[in-house]
């Protein structure tokens, strides 16, 4: 009886007792699964930024529980020396609830110098061993520039490649093929046809490269180097769209990573060539002029001309069509004797070296006299000239280019002398001047013709030149009639060549009385005509030769 009652307290106790240990068996296990299920044996972070994450019976996992807990690790008192803290792999360790943090900095080329430093700051020098195991991994790639597919940068665009095989060899030569990140998406690049600047992270041994327009024409189909031998875009007129595609291989002869990769661009190809700039002729007399010429010029004003040694003139540029055109004249105030002028021709951040030889005036320094009859020496005092000087040259240049224009003698008589000459002033041996033109003998109803086509531009009478006349031909270049008769003119009219301009000999201004005279003015700088009358070039025509752009 007394056993029965023993076992029906035990049993009455069990059942008491058997929740509160169901439910303390129920919370240690419940423990122990939460806490597993919520602890990471290591997580690391490399240089990239990437973050992995491993299993405590993970390879990296017992690696790096090696390094920490061997007790006869290396403390390195040399400070990071070579690395920064940049180069740093961030290693958390989670150990019985614990977590400890470390920084690893590994060399690719030397594993015996590989750091590893703990949260107190202390620096141990990684086994090489240990260092290369890791290396070897594919954990370790961010130290490897080589390790994924290289990217394709045209000019400030930068894009990934739209399929890639790739694979790069880590420190024991080991292999590892990587998958690259991929673009489906064709990136949109603005380019000049000149401008073609591809190039690559790592540079490829071979690139093929096929160019397609808009309307599926082949553009271009072969290696970038035929790409650049051929000038790139040189070939295209005017603004167009291309599809790109880029193929690159990479070899593993010699080097630390191989495959291949094929790269999609649209290209937006500008037409937009550079400035050039280019002299009619090598040389000029002295006294002369020449004609610089530029093309492919969006804002004229904006030329800078410079020379070495200084022309004196700022050339006005003129529109002639496709071409901008500018005379350049040479002073013969500066000199009668040959001279090399360099001149830099800057233009949208380009400059442009040209070279110009003046050879020596042919004009004659024996003072020529015209006769007996006197001239008025007040009318060469500067008050005088300079009032005749802003006759010529004010108002509007003309715009217009005539392409057509030869040059024709305005008066067929008796020259007394030419541009250049040394004149008598007057019947005394006193203050002889440089004939700035020619001076025709024209006596009564012959006729004085336009030189070159032309509009004329201003009809008047000055102190110096009489009854007066000046025609432009474009290019800031004027053509000025002076101590004439009769002019047969008026202001507005075009001209032609050989049109009949002018009567007689005028009575009043620098004159005797029978002579007449005639100028050509570059802008400001009276010039010779000698090179258009006795070389018979037509002016307009005879521009010299456009340089390639290429070249």
């Amino acid at each position: 009886m007394k056993g029965k009652k023993i076992i029906l307290f035990g049993i009455l106790a069990l059942l008491f007792l058997t929740p509160g240990l169901l439910s303390i068996l129920l919370f240690v296990t419940s423990d122990s699964v939460s806490g597993n299920d919520k602890s990471i044996s290591l997580e690391m972070t490399d240089k990239n930024g990437k973050v992995f994450t491993f299993e405590s019976t993970h390879d990296m996992s017992m690696l790096f529980y090696d390094i920490v807990d061997d007790t006869k690790k290396t403390v390195y008192d040399g400070g990071l020396g070579k690395f920064t803290e940049q180069d740093a792999y961030k290693i958390s360790l989670i150990q019985n609830g614990k977590k400890a943090n470390y920084d690893f900095f590994f060399d690719r080329t030397s594993p015996s110098t590989c750091l590893f430093r703990d949260e107190a700051g202390t620096l141990y020098l990684l086994k090489a061993p240990m260092a290369i195991e890791f290396m070897d991994s594919i954990y370790a790639a961010s130290i490897y520039p080589s390790s994924s597919v290289p990217q394709l940068k045209l000019g400030s665009v930068t894009t990934l490649a739209s399929e890639s095989q790739w694979g790069y060899y880590s420190y024991s030569s080991v292999r590892h093929s990587v998958e690259g990140q991929k673009s489906d998406t064709p990136a949109d690049v603005n380019v000049s046809f000149l401008d073609f600047d591809m190039s690559f992270e790592k540079s490829p041994d071979s690139i093929h490269i096929d160019i397609v327009d808009t309307l599926g024409i082949n553009f271009f189909s072969g290696s970038y180097s035929e790409f650049v031998m051929q000038g790139m875009f040189a070939g295209i007129t005017q603004s167009n769209s291309y599809r790109c595609t880029v193929k690159a291989i990479w070899n593993d002869i010699g080097s630390d990573c191989c495959g291949s990769a094929t790269y999609n661009f649209n290209l937006n190809v500008d037409f937009d060539p550079p400035g050039i700039f280019w002299l009619s002729a090598d040389s000029v007399e002295c006294g002369g002029f020449i004609v610089l010429s530029g093309k492919n010029i969006i804002n004229k004003d904006t030329i800078k001309v410079r020379s070495i040694p200084s022309l004196g003139y700022e050339p006005m540029f003129f529109e002639d069509g496709e071409y901008i055109r500018a005379i350049l004249p040479i002073n013969i105030d500066n000199g009668r004797e040959a001279v090399i002028y360099q001149i830099k021709v800057e233009y949208d951040g380009i400059s442009s070296d040209l070279t110009l030889t003046t050879t020596p005036s042919r004009s004659s320094s024996k003072v020529k006299s015209f006769g007996s009859g006197k001239m008025d020496v007040s009318l060469r005092d500067a008050s005088v000239l300079a009032e005749f000087e802003k006759f010529v040259t004010s108002g509007k240049y003309e715009t217009t280019v005539h392409q057509n224009s030869e040059f024709v003698p305005p008066n067929p008589g008796r020259i007394r002398a030419t541009f250049g000459d040394t004149v008598k002033n007057t019947s005394s041996s006193k203050n002889n001047f440089t004939s700035r033109g020619v001076a025709h003998v024209v006596y009564s109803r012959e006729t004085i013709q336009a030189c070159m086509t032309g509009m004329v531009v201003k009809v008047g009478v000055t102190r110096y030149g009489g009854n007066t006349l000046v025609i432009d031909h474009g290019l800031g270049l004027r053509s000025v009639y002076y101590c004439v008769g009769e002019i047969t003119v008026t202001e507005g009219t075009v001209v032609q060549a050989g049109d009949i301009v002018a009567r007689s000999c005028g009575k009043t201004g620098y004159t005797d009385g029978v002579t007449s005279y005639i100028e050509l003015w570059a802008g400001n700088i009276p010039v010779s005509y000698r090179s258009l009358s006795e070389d018979g070039v037509r002016f307009g025509i005879d521009y010299g030769t456009e340089p390639s752009i290429n070249g």
